[in-house]
């Protein structure tokens, strides 16, 4: 698992969130999507030091 550096999307403050190294970032919302259909793509939730939620999607 890797460690991957993301920007709040409701106030750009660094987060940290560990991804599987093959991951790749779709984006960053604050919104939670629907879980897609396709199962190599993930949809978790995440909070950054200011405690705005929001949420990763990603591929791997």
């Amino acid at each position: 698992m890797g460690i991957e550096t993301l920007a709040c999307p409701e106030c750009g403050a660094e987060a940290k969130m560990g991804l599987p190294r093959s991951a790749t970032v779709r984006s960053v919302a604050v919104n939670r999507h629907e879980e897609p259909a396709d199962e190599r793509i993930k949809v978790r939730e995440n909070v950054c030091p200011n405690d705005h939620r929001f949420f990763v999607t990603f591929a791997f």
